[in-house]
């Protein structure tokens, strides 16, 4: 595990890898568990546990962000997909903000 955080943050992970298995696969289904959880407590008043649940899953989506944009600078195959996942991050970073 701790190998792969290191490979994940080092962008050592192939894009396609990176992109679809941790940054798409893998953040929807935390995603879902930390909404679903985060419903849950806040339907029975319990505010800040319902808002830590809810923000759990910022530390891996910065790990996923960051591999991504890492793997796509080493990707060695058509430039067109390391593009199109760094463009995909620059939408996604200020989208999350934002919204």
């Amino acid at each position: 595990m701790k190998n792969l955080v290191r490979d994940l943050w080092a962008g050592d992970v192939p894009l396609a890898q990176a992109f679809w298995e941790y940054g798409v696969l893998y953040a929807i289904l935390l995603g879902a568990a930390s909404t679903m959880g985060s419903l849950a407590l806040w339907s029975v008043d319990q505010m800040i546990l319902g808002f830590i649940v809810h923000v759990l899953p910022t530390p891996y989506a910065i790990l996923t962000l960051v591999a991504v944009w890492r793997a796509a600078g080493k990707y060695q195959g058509d430039q067109l997909w390391a593009g199109m996942a760094r463009v995909a991050i620059a939408i996604i970073v200020p989208a999350s903000i934002i919204l």
